[in-house]
């Protein structure tokens, strides 16, 4: 009876570790629930200060932005920015509501604005069907 219990143990340990560490993507799809969390509860008002590429950090699109207080702050582009890095250039401004998932650009140059949202496959944020 010990046998099959220690058994059983080890052999859901090693199906966590599996698709932990095997198939990267299966956490990856509930990450973006805590991102979507922080990004609906963010508030943006500011213009780009920079835009590149952070070979530090996996390569991932950044921009910095100058914050609350008027301190920079970092924002990195992942998948449920939907292209939202190519759209945005240094001294674009870029607008979020709290309570939102719209960001709003508007370009320096042309004074046009482009609407994006965050799109996320986290289950909380799927239209409730009737």
């Amino acid at each position: 009876m010990k046998y099959r219990i220690t058994i059983g143990i080890a052999s859901s340990i090693i199906v966590y570790l599996i698709f932990s560490h095997v198939f990267p993507w299966y956490v990856d799809k509930y990450h973006g629930c805590a991102i979507y969390k922080d990004v609906y509860r963010q508030q943006i008002k500011s213009v780009v200060l920079d835009k590149f590429i952070n070979s530090k950090n996996h390569y991932n699109e950044t921009i910095i932005y100058n914050g609350k207080n008027n301190k920079e702050e970092t924002m990195i582009f992942t998948a449920e920015f939907r292209g939202m890095y190519d759209f945005i250039n240094e001294g674009d401004s870029i607008i979020k509501e709290v309570n939102s998932t719209y960001y709003k650009i508007k370009y320096n140059k042309t004074g046009r604005d482009t609407v994006i949202k965050f799109e996320t496959t986290c289950k909380d944020t799927l239209p409730k069907r009737p």
